[in-house]
């Protein structure tokens, strides 16, 4: 895996994935089939979504303030995450669904899990990128134990890929949120244990695009 100062490039058979885990989680997958110019567009894309995430903490402190934040945990529901990205200009919610993680896995695999289906649209297989993906929720799981009270919380999740036909970079904000009662589960599980386990998470998935990928 090579490191760029801002992100890490993790090197498959298929191509390569961008992705990070600060300021915020993003992703973009390049194939290697994918023309030198493209693939450039899409990198660039990429590291400007990195300052969405600076722009987007902002935004939710101005709105709820500061102990709205817990890392890279925000303390909101869905709801009241929407109301704090729809000031930021540029950035609009284009779906809401409901979804689940039910399965009987180790908490590695479950969490692997979790990602495949949060990046699904990006076609590179993920992975490559469990050990990665598994400190990173280490990380958000000890931010979220350090939060005091019980209160819905989520994270955000940023994915640029291209559009079919046109070629064109996209860049796609996720906002996965779970209800203060998952809390104490979500803080338990373990990617370090090997055991396996019941995993039985709901959660709000809030999709917002972004028309201009700008800090």
């Amino acid at each position: 895996m090579a490191d760029n100062p801002t992100y890490h490039v993790t090197l498959t058979p298929k191509g390569k994935w961008l992705w990070a885990d600060r300021p915020g989680l993003a992703f973009a997958f390049i194939d290697a089939t994918l023309e030198a110019s493209l693939a450039a567009r899409v990198t660039s894309a990429f590291e400007t979504a990195l300052g969405l995430f600076p722009a987007l903490a902002a935004a939710v402190t101005a709105e709820h303030g500061s102990g709205a934040i817990a890392g890279g945990v925000y303390l909101l529901d869905q709801s009241a995450m929407t109301r704090a990205i729809n000031t930021v200009p540029g950035i609009a919610m284009t779906k809401l669904e409901q979804d689940k993680l039910s399965v009987t896995a180790t908490a590695a695999q479950a969490n692997l899990d979790f990602f495949t289906g949060r990046l699904t649209d990006l076609v590179g297989e993920v992975k490559p990128l469990a050990p990665g993906l598994n400190q990173a929720m280490a990380d958000l799981q000890a931010a979220l134990g350090e939060a005091k009270g019980l209160s819905d919380f989520g994270i955000l999740i940023a994915t640029v890929g291209l559009m079919p036909v046109l070629n064109v970079p996209i860049t796609t904000l996720q906002y996965i949120s779970l209800g203060a009662d998952q809390r104490p589960a979500f803080e338990a599980a373990s990617c370090a244990d090997a055991k396996t386990h019941r995993f039985d998470f709901r959660f709000s998935v809030a999709d917002y695009s972004v028309s201009a990928a700008k800090p």
